[in-house]
């Protein structure tokens, strides 16, 4: 078990974020059926939805 640990300590943080969008890509392209532009642009997709919640504040902000 601590070799186990030991070897994830070791792993840097980019290759998380590497291992992270991997597993988005990979759910989103086999797995989700619901969303078009997710399962077609999965990491720009998931980019696209955030800025969308956030459009209202946007355009107050801008008009």
């Amino acid at each position: 078990m601590d070799s186990i640990l030991e070897f994830l300590g070791d792993i840097s943080w980019w290759t998380w974020i590497l291992i992270f969008l991997g597993l988005v890509l990979i759910y989103d392209i086999f797995i989700n059926k619901k969303h078009t532009i997710l399962h077609n642009f999965p990491i720009v997709g998931h980019f696209r939805y955030m800025l969308e919640s956030i459009g209202p504040e946007l355009r107050q902000y801008i008009v």
